[in-house]
């Protein structure tokens, strides 16, 4: 109301009621209020501002990741994941506190290279039993080769 009615100390003292519920309840807004927000405010709006403000630290120093109902939201609406970008930009944070992956993998990185390499690994032991005649179908090789032979002298080649 203080933003559509242009009153400058309702704004004021809503964002400071905000900001000490958030700290005291040591929360961060909900998706629900975000979208909320979302709606019923311009791009411009320091209560927009605030509330993405606040997701973007929860999803910065938050150790489990991105919940899956903000993966989801995020996924579907640009506009919310560009203006998390643009408030993270806006914290100059010194670059050699952010790790690099140009310079080492993630662990979610090593995690998915260690995945593929085991997927690689059965792959590969699949192939050699094939070509070792171990297994195909519930025949092996060598009586796919023999049923090749009897064909061919069927058909009088030798």
């Amino acid at each position: 109301m203080g933003e559509k009615w242009s009153i400058a100390q309702l704004v004021k003292d809503v964002l400071d009621a905000i900001r000490r519920f958030y700290r005291a309840t040591d929360s961060y807004p909900s998706l629900r209020r975000v979208q909320y927000i979302y709606g019923n405010t311009t791009s411009d709006s320091p209560m927009r501002q605030l509330l993405v403000g606040s997701i973007a630290r929860m999803l910065v120093v938050s150790q489990s990741g991105i919940p899956a109902h903000w993966d989801k939201a995020l996924v579907h609406n640009g506009e919310l994941a560009v203006d998390l970008i643009r408030s993270i930009q806006e914290w100059h944070v010194a670059g050699d506190s952010i790790p690099d992956p140009r310079v080492e993998p993630t662990e979610a990185e090593q995690e998915k290279v260690e995945v593929v390499e085991r997927l690689e690994q059965q792959q590969d032991g699949k192939a050699r039993e094939l070509k070792d005649g171990v297994n195909v179908g519930d025949r092996d090789l060598e009586d796919v080769a023999n049923d090749n032979d009897s064909e061919s002298t069927l058909h009088g080649e030798a």
